[in-house]
């Protein structure tokens, strides 16, 4: 039954009175203020008519602000609320029992019914006290819900005060939210079920008081809650209490920077994905004990602690179907150390079969400490302690479990540390076989005492007998290569060894010798089979040769491994001897370079026999490899596709057969630019200074195959027109070429100019002046750009140039983006019309 406070304008006449009103016959409903002394009774309405959400008056005729709600339906049981209700600060709801038939199957409900989108609420600024008592043979409670779709649930404020005991919470969005400064009154959440929940069953933030929620049902197979539960920031005591499913890959039940004692409580996960508890922060005092852990999804863990360190003491674990159990996670540089304990004095070992089939995981420097309870006694027959025989818990793997200590006729808690390492517990339900207890005898060296398994699930009372037989040593069969080996030398080996408990757990030792008696540590390769070696077995050890006798040539050398099992070193065994070069070859003659076009052919000797190969690159890199000759003192490799006119860098890389090799300094060639002329004129310019600038000179690789050149300057509005012709006499007044210059040159036949010019720097700039009206110029570059990048800066109206390779004009107006010149282009010269004078740069890459 909910009571909302109308709005009343008089709120000094207001908090002068007393608020009560009568809901149900045989329920209390009472909203006073919390100055009010007691809380007074009244008996539900008499008629529905009384009942249907009128204000009532006090004897003086003011409003005393209590409304009570009709459910349509007439029985006077169920209460229906259609907007938000407010427990207002300084107020007390007060919800009795609300079973007025006597009949458990029709419980009084409060419907918080929406009548559009958003789902109703309740918020609590005051106190609300839910505290149902029974006169019949059955519990009554109270039951929140909407038959109308969801709600939203009940909010309790900063400076609220709850007491929830004997309610039924179903289909909200969150059924109760305790934000930072509200308080819960004992004795706390108790005897409630939560049902269908949305977002979260319950969740605390901060909350004051006394936070235990016992005897409690959370029950989410229906709709996914996000989290079921939440605690942040503060503490929680949860006890007897159940919380089945989840399913949308979201935790059960998280704890952030919270403390949490959690004793004989339920997590099933109904076999749906996502943690059941999700431990975030520095959540160090959280204690689980007793607590069942079941129907996990497959793949996820059942506790995952991200920074915390919380005490799992006697908990179970059903992990059949391959559910994890604890990871213990490193959080942004935070480590998680969490403690599982099991077993006792009474049930020693890990009893109940906590970890059957269970994963356990730590990341970064996490780690997980398993404790349990042993009591394991080591005697010989005549039941006398065995002399130094110490007694060592190990892993599956053969390594101590409890390092560096060793244990001798223990009683009491024992220790295992898991630190950033999967393990997977295979055991069957009464053997827990990652463990093990051995003893081994180190008195008498060569005799073995055989190891003894113990069953982790309960108490262990070793009696060792000494064996008496002698552990054999191994031996091993050493391969000696064949031929000049270099650099990295596999060595093959086999071992042998006839004690069945040393197959698997053989390791090797390798020296090398260059004179059979003197022998040093061998340098391990990378692929190398030193440990965990099996008997009978073809293994390999690459030897590292480089660091341990240098870049030498043609040197004698031996390798020599000594086979090592449990019980100390095996008989030695040594190669023949064979031979090692780990020289390079050495750089006799070169390079040379021969470039033509696009193609730059390097030749260089060494003094052996080798493989070329180039390293090569613009500008000081090296980007590519190409390979060449093969086999051979005379290198040589063929670059080509290479860029006219740029400067290569390239080092020199000869590899011999038994790896080594030599490495060059780093060298500089040039590529020449290369421009096609057809017999009669042609338009062209050259990208960059010439070495010589003379126009004989540049013009040298086609010497007798032009007859003119000329160039339009129009800096000289006299004589524009500048003109040279070979074996003129008088007249010629064009000497020197430069790249701003557009040339015309006559050919007498078609022929290539080679330019020799001084490469600039990819970045260097070339400054082309313009003056108003045409000009004729050069592209002083070698990258091709389309017409408007190229002269995007540039106030022209006009492009031309002339293509003497099929004798047409091309041309590009800017004003209409019409024509049929797209490019500028290496060697091309050029005529454009500006508007007004101009200096145009051009990068010449």
């Amino acid at each position: 039954m909910i009571f909302k406070m109308p709005n009343i304008t008089d709120k000094r006449r207001l908090e002068s009175i007393l608020l009560v009103f009568l809901i149900a016959a045989s329920s209390i409903v009472i909203v006073i203020p919390l100055t009010a002394p007691s809380v007074k009774a009244y008996d539900h309405l008499s008629s529905a008519a009384e009942e249907d959400g009128n204000i009532t008056y006090d004897a003086d005729g003011v409003a005393n602000g209590i409304v009570v709600w009709y459910n349509p339906g007439g029985s006077g049981e169920d209460h229906i609320l259609t907007d938000d209700y407010v427990v207002e600060a300084g107020y007390t709801l007060d919800i009795p029992p609300m079973d007025f038939t006597g009949d458990p199957d029709a419980q009084s409900v409060v419907y918080l019914n929406t009548p559009g989108f958003i789902p109703l609420r309740i918020d609590v600024f005051g106190t609300l006290i839910t505290n149902p008592t029974s006169g019949n043979p059955w519990p009554p409670y109270n039951a929140f819900m909407s038959s109308t779709g969801g709600w939203d649930g009940i909010y309790f404020h900063p400076g609220s005060q709850a007491r929830i005991v004997n309610c039924w919470f179903k289909g909200s969005q969150n059924g109760l939210v305790f934000t930072p400064g509200s308080e819960i009154l004992s004795p706390g959440i108790s005897s409630s079920t939560f049902d269908e929940m949305d977002g979260f069953g319950v969740r605390m933030a901060r909350a004051t008081g006394f936070t235990n929620i016992r005897n409690c049902f959370f029950d989410d197979t229906a709709n996914d809650a996000s989290r079921i539960l939440e605690v942040a920031d503060g503490s929680l005591n949860i006890t007897g209490t159940a919380l089945i499913s989840h399913g949308d890959g979201m935790p059960q039940f998280r704890i952030s920077n919270a403390t949490v004692f959690a004793e004989n409580d339920d997590f099933a996960g109904a076999s749906q994905s996502g943690n059941l508890i999700h431990i975030e922060g520095y959540s160090n005092d959280t204690v689980l004990r007793l607590c069942d852990f079941n129907y996990g999804g497959v793949g996820d863990y059942y506790i995952r602690t991200d920074g915390g360190s919380p005490f799992i003491d006697n908990c179970t674990f059903e992990t059949k179907d391959g559910q994890l159990t604890v990871l213990a996670n490193e959080d942004n540089g935070v480590p998680a150390h969490p403690i599982i304990r099991n077993g006792s004095s009474v049930l020693p070992g890990f009893g109940l079969v906590p970890f059957d089939n269970s994963t356990i995981n730590a990341t970064g420097a996490s780690s997980v400490t398993l404790e349990w309870y042993m009591h394991v006694k080591v005697k010989n027959p005549l039941g006398h302690a065995i002399d130094n025989a110490p007694v060592w818990v190990k892993d599956r793997n053969g390594d101590p479990a409890i390092p560096p200590s060793q244990i001798t006729d223990i009683d009491g808690w024992a220790r295992w540390f898991l630190v950033t390492e999967l393990i997977q517990y295979n055991g069957s339900r009464d053997i827990f076989d990652p463990f093990n207890v051995s003893a081994m005898n180190h008195s008498v060296m060569g005799y073995a005492i055989p190891q003894v398994t113990m069953n982790m699930s309960k108490a262990v009372n070793v009696t060792i007998p000494f064996s008496q037989v002698p552990n054999t040593p191994p031996t091993v069969w050493v391969y000696t290569p064949i031929g000049t080996q270099g650099n990295l030398i596999t060595i093959d080996f086999i071992l042998n060894d006839p004690d069945p408990g040393d197959d698997g757990n053989m390791s090797i030792s390798v020296e090398y010798s260059t004179d059979g008696s003197s022998w040093d540590d061998a340098t391990t390769g990378s692929g190398s089979d030193v440990d965990l070696l099996d008997n009978n077995t073809l293994y390999h050890f690459v030897w590292d040769s480089i660091p341990d006798i240098g870049p030498i040539h043609s040197t004698t050398v031996y390798i020599r491994i000594t086979p090592v099992d449990r019980a100390g070193n095996g008989t030695k065994n040594q190669t023949g001897s064979f031979t090692v070069d780990n020289a390079p070859p050495v750089l006799s003659s070169g390079p040379d370079v021969d470039v033509t076009n696009q193609t730059a052919i390097i030749n260089w000797t060494v003094d052996e026999s080798a493989d070329a190969s180039v390293w090569y690159g613009l500008d000081g890199t090296l980007t590519d490899q190409e390979s060449g000759s093969t086999g051979s003192t005379s290198q040589s490799v063929t670059l080509t596709d290479l860029e006219q006119g740029r400067r290569y860098s390239y080092i020199l890389i000869s590899t011999d057969q038994y790896g080594n090799q030599f490495t060059s300094i780093m060298f500089v060639f040039e590529t020449k630019v290369h421009i096609q002329l057809y017999k009669g004129w042609n338009m062209i310019s050259i990208p960059a200074l010439p070495v010589d600038p003379r126009l004989e000179e540049v013009f040298t690789s086609i010497l007798g195959q032009y007859d003119a050149v000329q160039w339009y300057n129009p800096e000289d509005p006299i004589d524009p027109w500048k003109h040279n012709r070979p074996g003129k006499t008088f007249g010629n007044d064009l000497d020197a070429i430069e790249p701003r210059m557009g040339l015309w040159v006559h050919m007498i036949d078609n022929a290539v100019l080679i330019l020799d010019l001084i490469i600039p720097d990819p970045i260097s700039i070339e400054i082309v002046p313009l003056f108003t009206g045409w000009n004729l110029v050069g592209y002083p570059s070698v990258t091709t750009r389309d017409v408007t990048s190229a002269l995007d800066t540039v106030p022209y109206d006009k492009v031309m140039t002339y293509d003497a390779s099929t004798g047409e004009w091309l041309s590009y107006d800017p004003g209409t983006g019409l024509g049929d010149l797209t490019e500028m282009e290496l060697g091309h010269g050029y005529y454009i019309h500006v508007n007004a004078d101009f200096f145009w740069e051009n990068t010449y890459v």
